[in-house]
């Protein structure tokens, strides 16, 4: 979920537009989880909440439809969710540190530890920007 954002931006500096993927697999969870009602589990909620958020920070256009549904027929997992929500106002996911930050915060907040864990992947999203870049620069000059 935290990394989609810098994902998503690579994929566009590259020329690849990953936006209709993302609006339809948001659509896809609006229809799916009309249809349904909260499951009994904790770790559901969790779960769903954090494939929800992903979709609500990456789909402007199909954004609030979700939070209506999930609001109506989910409320367990609308809880979490507006958690998540709240705690991405926050923070710029497209800078390596408060992406990284962020992270820290959705276990905190989740109460996720010792479920979940972090890893540090500032070096690695670093270099794959970079990577890109120069990519780019040598097509362009080609």
């Amino acid at each position: 979920m935290a990394q989609h954002p810098p994902l998503y931006a690579l994929q566009r500096s590259i020329g690849h537009e990953p936006q209709d993927e993302i609006d339809s697999r948001c659509l896809h969870n609006i229809r799916l989880f009309s249809k349904g009602k909260d499951a009994q589990q904790r770790e559901v909620w969790i779960c769903n909440a954090l494939m929800l958020a992903d979709d609500i920070f990456n789909s402007e256009e199909n954004r609030y439809p979700l939070i209506n549904v999930i609001s109506m027929r989910h409320p367990n997992t609308s809880i979490l969710l507006k958690k998540l929500i709240e705690l991405e106002l926050s923070y710029d996911l497209l800078v390596p540190d408060q992406n990284f930050n962020f992270s820290k915060q959705v276990i905190e907040t989740l109460k996720l530890d010792g479920e979940w864990y972090n890893p540090d992947e500032v070096k690695s999203l670093v270099s794959m920007v970079q990577q890109a870049a120069t990519n780019q620069s040598k097509r362009t000059k080609n």
